[in-house]
């Protein structure tokens, strides 16, 4: 049994510069394949079984890619404590998304202005208000690195509540002319299926992250992965519209399916925030009552 699985090991272990030819050859294939519908029945069946053999090649060697990497990762101080450190992990997570928003929303904000377009306006709008929320846990992380306050955390933690429900407002307005005007998004040729598996990628993470950090009892890293989750969820939508303008051809099921999904994804926001801020009220009186305990 030992030297079958031995021989699997070495069929499945060929050398890393034909792997990669393997790979860079199978992606101009299958770009080819698809972008000019050759289906040649013959050539398909050996790309197909070229790109088979390929990823399970890449999937025996993930383990040794893991550890090359790991081991990489902690002989640089700053690496090894991103590893190990969850806060500043998330720290710098939470830098890093909120620069992408404002940059994101400034560019679309800019050229909706230029053009005059009401559409890129309001999702300017909705990552504008996405980038004031996480600058208010910026602020914070960036003033108690080194020391916490719980009683600002649950403030910073309900005004990202109410933050929410204005974010809720802005995203049942791209919804609305999703519906009314027809407006959507769409990705050329198979770059929808890189977007869908990224999409379905971060609600998992983020839905993940939300349960994960909550034990943790931190109301700042809390606040910041449900903010990380509406945008997730925001973004099915958009994915969705995609998906309808390269494949779906019923008007009606298309409007139906947007409002139900817009629906549901603006019940959940609304939902979500009411509880932040409910639970953010409950703690403040909490602590303020402690205080008053301790000050007498």
């Amino acid at each position: 049994m030992e030297k079958i699985k031995q021989n699997i090991i070495k069929i499945f272990s060929p050398p890393t510069s034909l792997l990669l030819c393997m790979i860079i050859f199978c992606t101009v294939s299958l770009i080819f394949i698809f972008s000019q519908n050759k289906e040649d029945p013959v050539f398909s069946c050996i790309i197909y079984s070229i790109s088979a053999y390929s990823l399970t090649s890449i999937c025996f060697k993930i383990p040794k890619i893991y550890r090359f990497l790991y081991n990489l990762a902690q002989s640089n101080p700053l690496s090894q404590k991103y590893i190990t450190d969850y806060l500043f992990r998330f720290q710098v997570s939470l830098y890093l998304s909120f620069g992408v928003n404002l940059v994101y929303a400034t560019f679309k904000l800019i050229v909706g202005l230029f053009f005059s377009s009401h559409w890129w306006v309001s999702i300017a709008a909705y990552y504008m208000v996405l980038a004031v929320a996480r600058l208010l846990l910026v602020r914070y992380v960036h003033s108690h690195t080194h020391n916490r306050n719980l009683k600002d955390e649950f403030i910073r933690y309900r005004m990202c509540g109410f933050m929410l429900f204005i974010i809720n407002i802005a995203f049942m307005g791209i919804v609305m002319q999703m519906i009314w005007q027809d407006k959507g998004y769409h990705y050329p040729g198979f770059l929808i299926y890189f977007v869908a598996a990224y999409t379905f990628y971060c609600i998992t993470i983020s839905i993940f992250n939300l349960i994960r950090y909550r034990k943790l009892e931190n109301p700042v890293l809390t606040a910041a992965k449900a903010i990380s989750l509406v945008n997730a969820l925001s973004s099915l939508i958009a994915l969705e519209t995609a998906l309808f303008s390269q494949f779906g051809k019923n008007a009606q099921f298309k409007e139906l399916m947007i409002e139900t999904t817009g629906f549901i994804v603006c019940i959940f926001i609304f939902i979500l925030a009411f509880f932040m801020v409910l639970k953010g009220n409950i703690m403040l009186k909490k602590l303020n009552k402690a205080d008053k305990k301790v000050n007498l």
